[in-house]
């Protein structure tokens, strides 16, 4: 995925809504402990969109590496992200920030809950997200 900033414009690849992406990275992030997990994977995948490694990516944009990293280890609040975050997920057209902003939000006011629900009866197994419950349909081992 390239926009704006990139190294170079890849026309071969397709409209594919990475919102989800974002969402998945940002859970990770969460169990992990991050202060502010969806900052983190909106400012990884910002990143991504231009294909440049965090020194470059710096670089282009004026900031510290020690910055960038700080920013896509969750250190930043949400609201805080530098400016290019945003516009580079807009200009891919690929990213619902608004979506995003509301799973912040969310995150914000559920505590964690990596509880998994075995069902045995069915054998799926259930897990939360932002106070939704989400089934995944991956058969559990008992």
């Amino acid at each position: 995925m390239r926009a704006v900033g990139s190294v170079e414009v890849d026309q071969t690849e397709s409209d594919v809504d990475l919102t989800f992406l974002c969402l998945r990275m940002a859970e990770g992030f969460r169990h992990r402990g991050a202060a502010h997990p969806v900052a983190a994977a909106v400012a990884l995948a910002a990143r991504g969109t231009t294909g440049l490694d965090r020194a470059a990516f710096a670089e282009r944009f004026g900031r510290k590496e020690d910055g960038v990293e700080a920013v896509e280890a969750g250190a930043v609040a949400f609201e805080e992200l530098p400016g290019e975050v945003g516009d580079l997920l807009e200009a891919s057209g690929r990213f619902d920030l608004l979506q995003l902003a509301d799973l912040d939000r969310a995150f914000r006011r559920t505590p964690v809950d990596a509880v998994v629900d075995l069902h045995v009866e069915g054998i799926w197994i259930q897990g939360r997200l932002a106070g939704m419950a989400a089934c995944v349909g991956v058969p559990a081992r008992l």
